[in-house]
């Protein structure tokens, strides 16, 4: 039987991910709406497709985070669908976040921040399932 400590250390592998691990995913998608519900944001940099490219860094961190909702076992029970149902929250929040700048003053509803914002959860969802099986690995005993 496990010590109190040890189920704290435990990475869930058998079981359902605690609610600390989707905390990143709610704060960036909190971040994101709040950024979307300015007239204007910080200056951004000033090369082509910049805008594009945050929203592809952006979108692919939340689809990174979502991918910690699952289990390591179900990561690997499920990959595909767990990977499409990262990808398509991520997509369908895209297209959310874009039709909510809609109502903004000063911001538009952009079809190619919403392409931008699911090429971007492709390799952010890969990346979040590389990190939690590289940090599986690093606490396994």
């Amino acid at each position: 039987m496990l010590t109190k400590q040890e189920k704290m250390n435990k990475f869930p592998e058998n079981d359902r991910p605690g609610l600390l691990v989707r905390i990143p995913a709610l704060v960036l998608v909190a971040l994101s709406f709040y950024l979307s519900s300015r007239p204007a944001l910080p200056s951004m940099p000033s090369f082509r497709f910049a805008d594009k490219l945050a929203h592809f860094v952006c979108f692919g961190a939340i689809a990174a985070s979502l991918t910690w909702w699952f289990s390591l076992q179900s990561w690997k029970k499920h990959r595909l669908r767990n990977a499409l149902l990262c990808v398509l929250f991520t997509s369908a929040y895209g297209i959310i976040d874009e039709l909510h700048q809609f109502f903004v003053p000063g911001r538009s509803c952009d079809p190619f921040d919403w392409i931008a914002d699911t090429l971007g959860a492709f390799p952010g969802c890969a990346a979040g399932y590389l990190l939690m099986k590289l940090v599986s690995k690093c606490r396994a005993p």
